[in-house]
């Protein structure tokens, strides 16, 4: 399906791998309709896209550096606010520059606030439009929806990669969400596909992602926490840029800093039980290979600690929380439940509906 752009720059977040994880499947379909495709982005996601698609225009943005020093999601987003806007405005000025040689005629940015053109049609892709605040901070909630609402304002569209209807991923994250800028549901973004008959024959995979310091807290909690776990185990620490190899205590755990899309996709098909955050594109993964998942959320990051309870109480999925004691315990129960499921085999027309009202 035609939807009349050639030239297309995808810039993800570089919070973490999610951001850049979900462009793949977009890349793949901008690609496979002929479209030229330059990628913008920092840090560990822009290193993760370069090594998918070696052949692609690759661009730096300046990254927005953010580190969760307190529990509290809102208490560090509020204190690196500035921080957070002077990186929106260099990314835009960045763009601007792109622009002189990527001449694009679509923009898609996934969660960069600060890229996007006044005279050429830019997309916004999120799925947190309804902002959680902590229990204290309730009251504020309009405040920040309009906050937000004034943020997404210089985008044309907004994506929200979940179906619009039941059931869905992200529940009141972005359903019953009513914004000034047209938005439109443009299912689930896996880069995975769920294949029957495949031997699980891997006891338990755990996947590391985040910000740091949180990112290496936890890490050092569950490798201690392994030490009376006797099966088969891979740790997947989430570093695509780490070079030094952190050496397995343990006789029974192998340790990546990160392994390719290939790669990483037959060991979620071999794992019969999961071990990662609640962030929303590993959901969305996870939902595509039809998985078991114990998720354990980040402490103070509301929409992970929203997304853990939400599936738990739908029946698909267990969290418990970092400081829990007995993490591995709480595996036992996962071999009674129904994995997490959900595909997404309308994106391309999903997407084209959406290009043809931009």
């Amino acid at each position: 399906m035609e939807n009349g752009y050639s030239k297309v720059l995808i810039a993800p977040l570089d919070w973490g791998l999610g951001h850049a994880a979900r462009c793949i499947p977009l890349i793949h379909m901008f690609l496979e309709q002929g479209k030229s495709i330059a990628v913008a982005s920092s840090g560990g996601a822009l290193a993760m896209l370069k090594e998918e698609f070696p052949n692609l225009l690759f661009y730096d943005l300046p990254p927005y550096d953010v580190h969760y020093e307190y529990n509290s999601m809102a208490v560090n987003m509020i204190l690196q606010l500035p921080k957070m806007r002077k990186a929106m405005l260099n990314e835009n000025r960045a763009l601007h520059e792109i622009l002189k040689t990527f001449p694009a005629d679509l923009i898609v940015s996934d969660n960069r606030y600060g890229v996007n053109h006044p005279s050429i049609p830019s997309v916004f892709i999120g799925h947190q439009l309804a902002i959680q605040l902590p229990v204290k901070a309730k009251m504020f909630s309009k405040l920040t929806f309009k906050w937000h609402e004034s943020m997404l304002k210089p985008f044309n569209q907004i994506w929200i990669p979940d179906f619009d209807a039941n059931p869905n991923l992200s529940g009141v994250l972005s359903h019953g969400v009513s914004l000034k800028t047209k938005s439109f549901f443009i299912g689930p973004l896996s880069r995975f596909k769920y294949v029957s008959n495949i031997d699980e024959d891997l006891p338990l995979l755990i996947m590391l992602s985040g910000q740091e310091p949180r990112r290496s807290q936890f890490e050092q909690v569950i490798i201690k926490q392994l030490e009376n776990w006797k099966e088969e185990v891979v740790l997947l620490r989430g570093l695509p840029n780490e070079k030094e190899v952190l050496k397995s205590p343990y006789p029974n755990l192998q340790i990546f800093n990160h392994l390719p899309t290939s790669q990483l996709e037959k060991l979620l098909r071999r794992a019969s039980r999961i071990i990662c955050r609640s962030g929303y594109s590993s959901i969305m993964d996870l939902a595509a290979l039809r998985k078991k998942v114990l998720f354990i959320p980040t402490t103070g990051q509301t929409e992970q600690e929203y997304l853990a309870v939400y599936h738990a109480k739908k029946g698909n999925a267990l969290f418990t929380t970092e400081n829990a004691n007995n993490i591995l315990d709480k595996l036992k129960q996962l071999d009674l439940m129904l994995p997490i499921k959900l595909e997404n085999n309308r994106l391309e027309y999903l997407i084209n509906h959406a290009l043809k009202e931009l």
